[in-house]
């Protein structure tokens, strides 16, 4: 199978269910997979498994199998859409340069997107005034300096960020599935697992909440877990006990060895000179 298209999935999906006028909660109630799940979806950033590909051509109400073609062949998401307008062609074009559509699919909605462009543009210039007609001018002859938010699309500053581990995955029968994805594939919000955690939590008679933002950033690899934590989550998720054991130890060595690290800096150097002597 070649590289999958999620962001084509994404803009498909985006754009159809606004032709539709649905929300998400809407889709969910016509049978298609829960917010949150469709949220990451719409995003460009998470992989569906089969069942939820199902679930999305039943809310959406497209023919069976439409999801999964869009998402394994990300040219064909073309065809969902049949965009009759200028505005509908732009639409289409910026959603997929928005979440990093493949070269094939952007050049493709491209030349949908051109020739409707030139003309409305060749009709804009001959109605156009003289200061609209310098500014296209000034565009044209590069005498402006481009916006390098604009030039340089994706860019973030890594300033201030937390160094990240790998994310946790979880081994199956078609490969290793991010623990992320194993949750949204479960049709769970954040809150929604933090509410399994802590009834879990609970039982064991350890009040300590466990907060959203503990979850995430356990997801992308931002913060490490504790032996219990991958317990309960493993109990959250139905997986097979030690499925995240190795997640665990990479930590907990992480810590024996700032253990040792503070217990050798309290431990006087025999080579330094004894300052009472």
């Amino acid at each position: 199978m070649g590289e999958l298209g999620t962001a084509e999935l994404a803009a498909a999906v985006r754009i159809r269910r606004r032709e539709l006028g649905l929300t998400r909660a809407d889709v969910t109630a016509a049978g298609g997979p829960p917010v949150a799940t469709q949220t990451a979806i719409e995003a460009g950033n998470f992989t569906p498994a089969a069942e939820v590909l199902e679930t999305i051509d039943t809310g959406l109400n497209w023919p069976p199998g439409t999801a999964h073609k869009a998402l394994t062949n990300p040219p064909s998401c073309q065809q969902l859409t049949t965009p009759t307008t200028l505005e509908q062609h732009r639409q289409i074009y910026r959603e997929l340069s928005e979440l990093g559509a493949s070269p094939a699919t952007l050049e493709h909605a491209g030349h949908m997107l051109e020739q409707p462009l030139r003309l409305a543009i060749r009709h804009a210039v001959a109605t156009a005034d003289l200061q609209t007609l310098l500014t296209i001018d000034d565009l044209l002859t590069g005498t402006r300096t481009p916006n390098p938010r604009l030039t340089t699309p994706g860019t973030r500053t890594q300033r201030g960020k937390r160094q990240r581990n790998a994310a946790p995955e979880i081994s199956t029968d078609a490969g290793f599935t991010a623990l992320r994805d194993v949750r949204l594939n479960q049709g769970l919000s954040l809150r929604d697992v933090c509410a399994k955690l802590n009834a879990l939590r609970y039982a064991n008679g350890d009040r300590r909440p466990v907060s959203p933002g503990t979850l995430s950033a356990i997801e992308t690899g931002t913060r490490g877990m504790s032996l219990e934590m991958a317990g309960m989550l493993e109990q959250a998720y139905g997986l097979p006990r030690a499925a995240l054991s190795g997640y665990v130890r990479r930590r907990e060595r992480k810590r024996n060895r700032e253990t040792a690290s503070k217990a050798k800096g309290a431990t006087p150097d025999s080579d330094s000179p004894d300052p009472t002597t």
